[in-house]
C-alpha cells in the first residue's frame, strides 16, 4: 500500500544541518500494525510526519497505492491527507469548545459529507468505542482514556486507509494505556492499517511488526 524509496529529510538552522531520515526504505501493506521504536532523536516522529504529509521530504519517493505523492502540490497533498490518513496524538488534540459528537464529526465536515451520513457515521463510531453515553460531553469532562477513545473515533471517522498514532498512550496510566492498546489491536484485527510510534517496549509488542529506528535509519527486528 505504501512504499518509501530512499527517503531523506533534514532540518537546517543558521549554523547546523540535522539529518533526521537518511535514505529510508519502507513498505507498509494494507492490514499491517507496525510499531516504531527507538531513542529520542532517532527519526521516529519525522518518519510519522513524512508519512502523514506534514513534512516535505528532501529526496526519495513516497508512493501510496501507486500514486507518487511527491508529485502533488501542497494543496493536493492536503486533500489527499484528509481523505486517506487518520491521526491519533499523545495529547489527544481534541477541541475544547466542541462536544464529543462534534469532535468526531469534524473530519467528515472537512470531507464535505452530507449531514445525515455524518451523523450516522458518528453514532456508529461512538457505539463501537463505548462512548455513546458521552456524546454531549465536552473533552474536559472526560477521563484521559475516554478522551483517547474520542480521538481514535475521530481518526476513524473519515474511513482512512492508514492510521498514524504518535505515542497514543504517552499521557495515560498503565491500565488505561493497556486498554487503548487492546482497542488498537482489535481495530487492526478488523482491518485497520496502523503505524504507531512508541517509547514503550510493552506496547510495541501489541503490534504485528516492529521497526527500530536509529540515527535516521530503520531496522526491522520482528514480524
Amino acid at each position: 500500500m505504501i512504499i518509501l524509496e530512499k527517503v531523506s529529510k533534514s532540518f537546517t538552522t543558521e549554523h547546523i544541518e540535522t539529518q533526521a531520515l537518511n535514505a529510508i526504505d519502507l513498505e507498509i501493506d494494507a492490514g499491517d500494525f507496525i510499531a516504531v521504536t527507538g531513542p529520542s532523536g532517532s527519526g521516529k516522529s519525522t518518519l510519522l510526519n513524512v508519512l502523514g504529509l506534514l513534512e516535505p521530504i528532501n529526496s526519495g519517493n513516497y508512493w501510496f497505492e501507486g500514486k507518487n505523492l511527491n508529485a502533488l502540490s501542497p494543496n493536493r497533498q492536503q486533500l489527499f491527507r484528509k481523505k486517506n490518513i487518520g491521526f491519533i496524538f499523545q495529547n489527544f488534540n481534541l477541541i475544547d469548545e466542541l462536544s464529543v459528537f462534534e469532535n468526531i464529526e469534524l473530519p467528515l465536515i472537512y470531507q464535505g459529507r452530507e449531514r445525515k451520513a455524518r451523523h450516522h457515521r458518528v453514532d456508529e463510531l461512538m457505539e463501537r468505542l463505548g462512548i455513546a453515553h458521552r456524546s454531549s460531553h465536552m473533552p474536559q469532562q472526560l477521563s484521559g482514556g475516554q478522551q483517547q477513545r474520542v480521538a481514535i473515533a475521530r481518526a476513524l471517522s473519515g474511513q482512512p486507509k492508514i492510521i498514524l498514532a504518535d505515542e497514543p498512550t504517552g499521557n495515560l496510566d498503565s491500565s488505561i494505556g493497556k486498554e487503548v492498546m487492546l482497542l488498537l489491536r482489535e481495530l487492526n484485527a478488523q482491518g485497520a492499517t496502523i503505524l504507531m510510534v512508541t517509547h514503550s517496549k510493552e506496547h510495541a509488542n501489541y503490534a504485528g511488526r516492529l521497526i527500530q529506528m536509529k540515527d535516521g535509519f530503520h531496522l526491522q527486528t520482528q514480524n
